[in-house]
């Protein structure tokens, strides 16, 4: 296990969720601490530690996917073929 004591965000333009509100290369230099995160680029701001085990997302269940594909006309598997089986949901 590493000890870091500080870490940075790196902006890129043209890449990523708000690429269109940052436009300009920014890197912002974190220092770490037991609490949470600093910077001296953003002053008066603490990020607060909230340990996250890695990226995290919902699937869709079964009903919904069935909704979707129905609504958007493309119907059937569209994340990849089918099982033999005729099912095409994950959980299958």
């Amino acid at each position: 296990i590493l000890n870091r004591t500080n870490t940075d965000t790196v902006i890129v333009p043209g890449f990523g969720f708000l690429r269109d509100i940052y436009t300009e290369a920014q890197v912002i230099n974190w220092q770490l601490t037991r609490t949470g995160a600093v910077s001296p680029q953003m002053p008066g701001i603490t990020i607060p530690y909230e340990a996250l085990p890695g990226s995290m997302c919902v699937m869709f269940g079964d009903l919904e996917i069935d909704r979707i594909s129905e609504r958007s006309g493309i119907g059937g598997c569209w994340w990849g073929n089918s099982e033999p089986n005729g099912c095409c949901s994950p959980s299958c």
